[in-house]
């Protein structure tokens, strides 16, 4: 069920949920593969309904035998404004139960120790990528204490915009992780096509030989351009 939180003024609320960075997740990849560690991804699905709203919601039917009636909203449904924390409360929660920490680099990646080596967990907001010698056991203990049903389970492929592949090296045995922006950039490519109707072509250099920024006379861009001029920038970020 989704929510008009456009109609909440949650001022005294905090509204946002923490993410995992980029960089912390890099690091854990790079953490994993130095002690081999086996890394699986999972999706929790419908995550904000398993926070609880802490402002008052109310909604009024108006369809069916309860026309009129007046339903107390209890759980973070999506759309209301402050869902994204309290899932995230609930999420940090169930970590916690579960003997973990977060680090004081980034508190949306989470450890505990383990016999000879760390367990590690990166959040963002649904989405988790569990590091571990035993991952699946770790995966299994989310779903029971949580009581979270999860999806997508495996070992991750696409994570925060770049692909991600772990192999063994032939020689040792050992894993190691290669990540890549080839699916973002092959989805903005097509993207950029289809906006400006035109074929893009490969270069091998950021520049075309000759250009002069300098000395360009182009006219102003009008809403529009202006639009697409940052959907550009912000994708090249």
């Amino acid at each position: 069920m989704l929510a008009g939180g456009n109609f909440i003024t949650p001022d005294d609320h905090d509204i946002y949920s923490g993410v995992v960075s980029i960089e912390s997740v890099r690091i854990l990849l790079f953490i994993a593969d130095l002690n081999n560690l086996l890394v699986i991804a999972a999706d929790i699905s419908n995550a904000y309904l398993h926070g609880r709203t802490k402002e008052k919601v109310y909604a009024t039917v108006d369809y069916g035998e309860l026309t009129g009636k007046v339903l107390i909203i209890d759980k973070a449904q999506y759309g209301l404004k402050t869902s994204a924390a309290r899932w995230h409360e609930a999420c940090a929660s169930v970590l916690l139960k579960m003997g973990f920490k977060p680090t004081k680099a980034d508190m949306d990646l989470w450890m505990r120790e383990k016999k000879k080596e760390y367990e590690n967990i990166a959040v963002y907001v649904d989405d988790l990528i569990v590091a571990s010698k035993e991952p699946m056991n770790v995966i299994e203990e989310v779903k029971k204490i949580g009581g979270f049903q999860l999806k997508g389970v495996g070992e991750p492929e696409y994570y925060l915009g770049g692909d991600i592949e772990r192999k063994k090296r032939k020689d040792t045995g050992e894993l190691y992780t290669k990540i890549s922006a080839k699916t973002y950039i092959k989805n903005v490519c097509e993207k950029v096509e289809r906006i400006f109707k035109t074929k893009l072509k490969n270069y091998h250099s950021p520049l075309e030989g000759g250009y002069r920024p300098e000395l360009d006379q182009s006219p102003l861009l009008d809403e529009d351009g202006i639009s697409q001029y940052r959907m550009l920038r912000c994708s090249l970020n």
